[in-house]
């Protein structure tokens, strides 16, 4: 019998090099960021904003939400 190899897949890359579905994974994964954002009283910013980040702290700031930024130097 001839051991079988294992593989593992990184992502949904498809054969062809493209990368089907991930633009649509990360919209969702923002679209969950921000409800559970709203479930928040506070939000901290540690270092230099993201786009990402902009987007969260933009909602938080129309939500009422405290913003609290925070160097990472020294951490």
């Amino acid at each position: 019998m001839k051991p079988r190899k294992r593989r593992h897949r990184k992502g949904k890359r498809r054969k062809d090099g493209g990368n089907e579905g991930i633009e649509e994974e990360r919209r969702l994964g923002i679209s969950m960021g921000m409800e559970l954002l709203a479930l928040c009283d506070e939000v901290w910013v540690f270092g230099e904003a993201t786009e990402g980040m902009a987007a969260e702290i933009a909602y938080a700031t129309e939500q009422g939400k405290e913003i609290i930024f925070r160097e990472t130097e020294g951490m």
